[in-house]
């Protein structure tokens, strides 16, 4: 037999063993085949009905995305208008905010001019309420110095009242003494013309001093130190001081230890003041 015989004798046995093999592994699985395609089959259908029920959820959500990016254009839509608006409200700020600068700083000119301004009326107010305060001192002095003003021309007032007072009964006394010096003139001249100038009454010792000279110098007012008896007009008395003689005092009136008179000799160049001596007997 050929060698070419042989091969296909071997490849036919070879093919004859493989049919065997895959026939008995065929066979084998052959009779699972219908349930196989039962259960396939119920698979596919499950399959199926569910990708139909995943295409509705995907068409729903396609529609649901349509209407959403229906939305969104007509959101974005309004909000480009929205945009150029705001873009044209941002130019007109800008412009305004422009113009608020140059105002800021005109502003700010005009603050620093003020602050200038302020600062020196400050100073100025400052000068002014010191010199309130001191226009204030000087009132209150000038104030108090009137008030003490008013009380001594209060007090002066009271005090020309009370001279006035005493000036008016001085001169009535003057008056008095005035009427009485008329009585004792004529006295007197009875006396020269009866008794050679002499009274003929007695007059007792009695000392004193003179305390008030009138502005002629003559009439007098003596104060009594001592006394040995009652004086009486009429009466006179030596006026005296350090040993020497200066004048004749004669009595007009008497009130208790004072005598009020006048001088009736006196030496020549002589002035009679208070506080020279009166005695009715000197030398005793």
């Amino acid at each position: 037999m050929s060698p070419i015989g042989r091969v296909f004798i071997v490849l036919n046995l070879g093919l004859a063993f493989a049919f065997v093999g895959f026939a008995g592994t065929y066979l084998k699985h052959a009779t699972n085949w219908k349930q196989q395609f039962d259960t396939t089959n119920v698979a596919l259908e499950d399959l199926k009905k569910k990708s139909g029920q995943e295409l509705q959820a995907v068409q729903n959500d396609l529609e649901s995305a349509t209407g959403n990016l229906t939305r969104s254009e007509s959101n974005l839509k309004g909000a480009e208008t929205r945009l150029a608006d705001a873009t044209t409200e941002n130019e007109r700020l800008t412009a305004q905010i422009a113009s608020f600068e140059g105002s800021l700083k005109e502003a700010q000119s005009s603050l620093k001019a003020m602050k200038d301004a302020i600062e020196a009326s400050s100073t100025k107010a400052d000068d002014a309420y010191k010199l309130a305060v001191k226009a204030s001192d000087e009132r209150n002095e000038a104030l108090s110095a009137r008030v003490k003003a008013d009380d001594e021309v209060k007090q002066a007032n009271a005090k020309i009242k009370e001279l006035e007072d005493k000036l008016a009964e001085t001169n009535g006394l003057v008056t008095r003494l005035q009427s009485d010096l008329g009585e004792k003139d004529t006295m007197l001249a009875y006396v020269r013309s009866n008794y050679g100038g002499s009274l003929p009454s007695f007059v007792p010792q009695m000392s004193g001093s003179v305390v008030t000279v009138g502005k002629d110098g003559k009439l007098l007012t003596i104060k009594l130190d001592n006394k040995a008896g009652e004086p009486k007009p009429g009466h006179n008395l030596a006026i005296h001081a350090n040993g020497h003689y200066k004048g004749e005092f004669v009595v007009d009136q008497v009130e208790g230890d004072y005598l009020f008179g006048r001088l009736i000799r006196s030496g020549e160049g002589v002035t009679i003041v208070a506080g020279d001596k009166v005695d009715s007997q000197p030398g005793r």
